[in-house]
C-alpha cells in the first residue's frame, strides 16, 4: 500500500502568508517502516527519511491512499536509491522542485 501524507508547514492554520497554506508532502510504502520526502541540503541527496505522521517541523494533516505497488520492498528500496541521485539536496527549490513535486 502506498499513502501520501499531508503536513501544514509551520503549523498555522492559513500557512506562513496567511493565505491558502504551505503544504508538506512525503510517501510511505507500508511496510518499509518510514516515508520519503525531499528537503534542501546543502550536499548530497535531499531525499531522506521521515516518521510517517510524524514529521519533525511540520503539523501532520491527512493520509491519502494512492494505487497499490506492485513492487517488492527491494525493488522500491532500489528505486529510492536511483531517486536519491536524481533529487540533490541542493538542486530544492520551493516553487519548481520541493517535496510535492516529489511525492
Amino acid at each position: 500500500q502506498v499513502l501520501l501524507h499531508v503536513s501544514e508547514v509551520c503549523g498555522s492554520p492559513g500557512g506562513i502568508l496567511g493565505l491558502a497554506g504551505c503544504f508538506h508532502a512525503d510517501v510511505e510504502i507500508v511496510g518499509l517502516g518510514d516515508a520519503f520526502s525531499f528537503g534542501w541540503c546543502p550536499d548530497g541527496t535531499g531525499v531522506h527519511r521521515v516518521p510517517p505522521k510524524h514529521h519533525p517541523v511540520h503539523e501532520y494533516r491527512a493520509t491519502l491512499t494512492m494505487a497499490p505497488t506492485t513492487l517488492t520492498a527491494s525493488e522500491v528500496r532500489s528505486v529510492i536509491q536511483e531517486l536519491s541521485a536524481e533529487w540533490q539536496g541542493d538542486g530544492y527549490d520551493c516553487i519548481q522542485r520541493n517535496c510535492c513535486h516529489f511525492a
